[in-house]
């Protein structure tokens, strides 16, 4: 019989393992698309990631927020064309209360 707390300690160290590397990469989810389509997801100004929406309805794309950037607060928008879908996101304004 296996121990089910070994088990559970093994695939947390090994998410913790294999997520440091891709710690600053994100994936953008469609769904309900028509199969086909392409979708493109624009951070700020620049593309930084496409793909295809599958047979089934869906697309995962993979993408990046920039380079240094891990994290970031954003206003997304999604803009539907005849055959894109376009995922935009803008950094969203620094709430926080300002010093000095």
């Amino acid at each position: 019989m296996t121990n089910p707390l070994r088990l559970l300690l093994m695939v947390a160290a090994l998410t913790g393992i294999l997520g440091v590397g891709t710690a600053a990469a994100q994936t953008v989810f469609v769904r309900n698309a028509p199969a086909g389509s392409a979708v493109e997801v624009v951070v700020g100004a620049a593309t930084t990631g496409t793909g295809t929406v599958g047979d089934d309805g869906n697309a995962s794309v993979p993408f990046t927020l920039g380079e240094g950037k891990a994290e970031m607060d954003a206003n997304v928008f999604v803009d539907i064309c005849d055959k894109t879908r376009s995922v935009i996101m803008h950094a969203q304004a620094s709430s926080a209360p300002r010093s000095g």
